[in-house]
């Protein structure tokens, strides 16, 4: 099923993350299971808003970016898809929620009920999905991501 996936050059990197064009890279249907492309294809169509996103993601930590553009994040948001039976529209949302906390903008601590609500599962589900999310995806940018979190909740 990767195959399908068309994935961001490996020299995208932090001094030329503004130069990516979406439409050039493509619009796969695996884009819902990656937290930077799941609107990117929307957002592309709005010049400033798609700039204001890039600046954004080029904002974070490069261990937050590499969650972003590593092509296992991708395969994680897959596997929590069949593992949970997640719909396309809830393992886009699911994206969404991931994507909103590494950018900063979300608060970790809201991820439970955060899915629980826009996923439409149980809190013990979306409980055991969030501490997988922060667990397993989040681990090796834990420290940049608390961080992020800290200048949120200072707000």
């Amino acid at each position: 099923m990767l195959d399908n996936f068309v994935k961001i050059p490996e020299e995208v990197g932090v001094e030329n993350i503004d130069d990516i064009d979406v439409g050039a890279v493509g619009h796969s249907v695996l884009d819902i299971y990656n937290p930077f492309r799941v609107d990117a294809h929307r957002t592309s169509q709005n010049d400033q808003a798609w700039e204001s996103y890039l600046g954004r993601v080029n904002a974070v930590p490069d261990s937050v970016k590499n969650i972003f553009f590593d092509i296992q994040t991708v395969q994680f948001f897959i596997d929590l898809a069949d593992q949970f039976g997640l719909s396309q529209d809830q393992s886009a949302e699911l994206s969404r929620i991931a994507r909103d906390v590494l950018l900063g903008s979300a608060y970790v601590g809201n991820m439970v009920q955060d899915i629980a609500s826009r996923l439409a599962l149980d809190p013990g589900t979306a409980k055991i999905v969030a501490n997988k999310i922060v667990s397993d995806l989040f681990a090796p940018a834990s420290e940049d991501i608390k961080k992020l979190q800290a200048v949120l909740i200072g707000r």
